[in-house]
């Protein structure tokens, strides 16, 4: 069983969330520029009541609904509510697939619970704590929940369908107009006198596929439940870093490289558990003074080595002098893929290429 977790409008719905704004309250997103040259990028449901689309100029906008409330993107918002919302779909399940800016798909094999419909009520009650709207479905599929949840059937009640429901009974004009699933023939679809998805999946396949192209036979598939596929699972973002605060300060780089070797033991350890490699270690160096020092050291090959780390960071700092007794230093190492490669009989290549550059640098110094 899959679920999928829409938040539309999510741009604008994260500001109307932080300032505190009714959900009665018709507003807008603008778009960038003048406000008399721009437009609507999206729209909230009460704003959606007084037939606003996004795209619509914004003075015809004023026109129609004297009251609506303009907003403008706040980045720094929007990415503090993004933050927020993995981190509680993360609590959910760690199975889950970010298929949209505003689109989970969350898979449910390895959750226990009593019925999935109570879970999903479960869930829907932990997430009040976002002040965002929310379409929640279920699926025996991943792209039959991420259609159930599309429809504004769901959106007026999130978790609440009927335990027999059945998503071919969904309106089919408003899903064939989601942004997922884009037929170019809707006007037919229409004059054949469709009004549900039920009463597309009754098409035979074939005839739907030569008339009307893939879209269809795909949206038929999905229909069936002939169509199913594995979620991309969302992988977060992993920084390799460490920081050491010096307590009291060191003017000197001995206590550095003492240090820095625990820590690169610990980095290549979690490199080597994401199947990485260091390509570029960085090292942040904070004065007493309030100043600071920042180097990057390019690895010749990328290495899970914190001996060769260790060498090249020791090389770097022979030759440094602190303006200033040191009291915090950090080091992040960038990965990458490991190379791998095959020792040839009659090749003569470099041994160690780090060790190699590590020499040249010496020399160099």
């Amino acid at each position: 069983m899959f679920s999928c977790f829409h938040f539309p409008a999510f741009s604008l719905n994260c500001l109307l969330a932080r300032d505190g704004i009714a959900p009665e309250q018709a507003a807008v997103l603008l778009s960038q520029g003048e406000r008399e040259k721009s437009s609507l990028l999206e729209v909230n449901e009460a704003a959606r009541q007084h037939g606003l689309l996004p795209g619509l100029r914004t003075t015809r906008a004023l026109a129609r609904c004297a009251d609506l409330l303009l907003m403008e993107s706040d980045e720094e918002a929007e990415i503090a509510t993004r933050r927020e919302l993995l981190a509680f779909i993360e609590s959910l399940t760690p199975d889950f697939e970010l298929t949209s800016p505003e689109t989970f798909l969350l898979d449910l094999s390895s959750i226990l619970c009593s019925s999935d419909n109570d879970w999903l009520h479960t869930s829907l009650d932990a997430s009040k704590h976002l002040a965002l709207p929310v379409q929640a479905a279920l699926g025996s599929t991943p792209d039959l929940a991420h259609l159930t949840a599309l429809s504004r059937h769901t959106a007026a009640r999130p978790g609440h369908l009927p335990e027999n429901f059945s998503p071919l009974a969904l309106p089919l004009d408003e899903l064939i107009k989601s942004s997922s699933f884009p037929p170019r023939d809707l006007e037919v679809l229409q004059l054949w006198g469709l009004n549900t998805l039920g009463d597309l999946a009754a098409l035979p396949r074939q005839g739907l596929a030569e008339r009307l192209g893939p879209d269809l036979a795909r949206l038929h598939d999905i229909l069936h439940e002939k169509s199913t596929r594995l979620l991309k699972l969302h992988q977060p973002l992993c920084v390799f870093q460490i920081s050491h605060i010096f307590e009291p300060p060191v003017e000197n780089h001995e206590p550095i490289l003492f240090i820095a070797r625990r820590l690169l033991q610990t980095l290549c350890n979690r490199l080597a558990h994401h199947q990485r490699a260091a390509a570029e270690m960085t090292l942040h160096l904070s004065f007493e003074n309030g100043g600071g020092y920042a180097r990057t050291m390019e690895m010749s090959e990328p290495s899970l080595s914190s001996d060769i780390l260790l060498n090249s960071l020791h090389t770097h700092l022979e030759n440094f002098s602190a303006t200033a007794p040191i009291n915090e230093f950090h080091l992040e190492l960038i990965p990458t893929l490991p190379r791998h490669a095959q020792h040839q009989l009659f090749h003569r290549g470099i041994k160690d290429p780090n060790q190699f550059a590590d020499t040249l640098r010496r020399l160099s110094g």
